[in-house]
């Protein structure tokens, strides 16, 4: 088994990254996860952001 080839994207808000971030999730060999601990922040913080899964 070969190693994963990690890729880390840090972009300015409101940039490309979006749209990088969504046709690289559209292959069946690469895995996206996006911000995987904004959604804790919020929730520790108290901040009611919906569109974030806990």
């Amino acid at each position: 088994m070969t190693e994963p080839e990690v890729i880390h994207s840090w972009s300015a808000p409101r940039s490309l990254s979006t749209s990088l971030m969504y046709s690289f999730a559209e292959r069946d060999d690469i895995e996206v996860v996006d911000e995987p601990l904004y959604a804790a922040f919020l929730k520790a913080k108290g901040v009611d952001c919906r569109h974030h899964i806990y």
